[in-house]
């Protein structure tokens, strides 16, 4: 496992891209049945055509107009991991609670940048960030 700390003056605030690129990645982590959940959870908040969609395109459609109607963005995604609360997946709100907690260390000591590789990497991560009181 690799902890690695150093010193950047350039902003570290999330992009797009990477918001994005999480959310893919949170993609093939979901079970079909997980999708279904969602789309029927999310049924208030996208259109029909959408809801009922439940495939991988479907899903990235409903991401799509999450983001035209400005529920999730770069800086808040929190609705997001409320849906996935509330649809019991806990490895989706691991994994954008993480990304969340990241961003938000990023944003508070923009000098920072943090890497960290090996399945203990987020434990380190949060650990990181109790001891700076931001959990």
């Amino acid at each position: 496992m690799i902890v690695f700390f150093s010193c950047r003056k350039h902003n570290q605030l999330m992009d797009n891209h990477h918001l994005r690129s999480i959310i893919l990645k949170l993609q093939d982590r979901l079970s079909d049945n997980d999708r279904k959940r969602l789309h029927f959870f999310l049924a208030n908040d996208v259109p029909r055509r959408i809801r009922d969609d439940p495939t991988l395109t479907g899903t990235l459609n409903l991401m799509e107009s999450l983001f035209d109607q400005d529920k999730i963005s770069e800086q808040d995604f929190t609705f997001l991991i409320d849906a996935f609360r509330g649809i019991q997946c806990v490895d989706a709100v691991k994994l954008l609670r993480g990304t969340l907690l990241f961003s938000i260390y990023m944003q508070k000591h923009p000098c920072n940048k943090i890497t960290y590789e090996g399945k203990h990497g987020f434990l380190i991560l949060f650990l990181l960030l109790f001891l700076k009181g931001l959990v």
